[in-house]
């Protein structure tokens, strides 16, 4: 019988100098992610609220099995966990319509090609390089619903601006970000959009996007290949067709070649067909609104950038090496997402840290 006289020792006990380490073993679930060799697990630091490491060793990972063993110092919550800015920035995005009410959008981040169908009020996952998402494929997903299950498989696509300050991003302002969001779906049922590598050179309160009329969705024009490709320049006070190459172009400006209008149906109404004019004016508000909000949940103004290249490495000859002959590694931290197991304890109450875990989806991730 519980009494108020009982307290809860941890472990290890207060002055024990020497704990011996507790050995756990679980098998990690076939729909989280493992892209490393050794996945990193941590301990969930309850005064400090964070994840730690210390006193985690002998890691082993059986990949055919996905059988995780280790010993650990800690009698606390542990989980497999992983950088939360592991996927950004994206390196690039299209989307190109199927039909007046599909299309099919590619995001490339890091090497791998995530494909979406979006139609009505639905997101559909196509495809991914990861078999862990593969029960994913197929399911008409609200794009928010959508995210959060690709979240909790490990492949993390929801970044908040604190995210900014791991890795390269160009964070544009809410209002414009939103704008964008909103006005450039609107022309989806009749043209092709895709990310410009202008977009991450110009300033906070103004976002870059290409965007290519598709007469036939059958017989689609590439980027690759048309010259009818038209860059947008979005600001707070409309948009408007910047003067400007993704290819031919050596630095940015803001050249415009008109004026800026609030709707991108009249920048555009000069320039396409008057049948790909009367698709935009009838578009289903449901499959553009899809698009938005899918935009929005990736932050697509925000987190698609081009990489610096890495800064060169002075070699020093005849270099000694520390006294005892190792080498040290630095790493760089980052933010961690938690991957929970069957076995392993989640951090549920802690806001800072992605969780992975077979709940429902729909519930919110903070």
């Amino acid at each position: 019988m519980m009494t108020n006289s009982v307290s809860r020792l941890g472990y290890p006990f207060a002055g024990d100098s020497a704990p011996s380490p507790i050995g756990l073993e679980f098998i990690l679930p076939s729909n989280i992610i493992v892209s490393e060799t050794v996945p990193e697990v941590g301990w969930w630091d309850d005064e400090e609220h964070c994840w730690k490491k210390d006193g985690i060793t002998e890691l082993e990972y059986d990949k055919m099995n996905r059988n995780l063993r280790f010993q650990t110092l800690r009698a606390r919550p542990h989980a497999v966990i992983q950088s939360r800015v592991k996927y950004y920035p994206y390196h690039s995005w299209i989307l190109t319509p199927i039909s007046e009410t599909k299309a099919l959008f590619v995001l490339e981040t890091h090497g791998n090609a995530i494909k979406i169908e979006i139609g009505r009020r639905w997101c559909r996952l196509l495809d991914t390089p990861f078999p862990e998402c593969n029960h994913i494929i197929g399911q008409d997903l609200d794009p928010l619903v959508l995210l959060k299950r690709l979240s909790r498989c490990g492949l993390h696509l929801m970044p908040v601006d604190s995210d900014s300050e791991l890795v390269c991003s160009c964070i544009k302002e809410s209002k414009v970000e939103r704008y964008v969001c909103d006005d450039i779906a609107i022309a989806i049922t009749a043209c092709a959009i895709a990310s410009s590598k202008w977009n991450a050179e110009a300033d906070r309160d103004s976002c870059v996007v290409r965007i290519l009329e598709i007469p036939d969705p059958c017989f689609p024009p590439t980027f690759e290949k048309s010259k009818d490709i038209r860059m947008v320049l979005y600001k707070a006070k409309g948009n408007a067709i910047l003067n400007m190459s993704e290819r031919k172009s050596k630095e940015y400006k803001e050249e415009l070649l008109g004026e800026f209008h609030a709707s991108i149906m009249v920048t555009l109404r000069e320039i396409i067909g008057q049948n790909s004019l009367e698709k935009m004016e009838k578009g289903d508000p449901g499959f553009t609104d899809c698009f938005k909000c899918l935009a929005l949940g990736l932050r697509l103004f925000s987190f698609t950038a081009v990489e610096p290249p890495p800064a060169p490495v002075e070699v020093v000859n005849e270099s000694p090496l520390p006294a005892d002959g190792s080498i040290q590694e630095q790493t760089e931290e980052a933010a961690p997402t938690t991957i929970e197991s069957n076995q392993a304890a989640s951090a549920a109450n802690n806001p800072d840290i992605k969780e992975i875990s077979k709940a429902d989806s729909s519930a919110p991730i903070s």
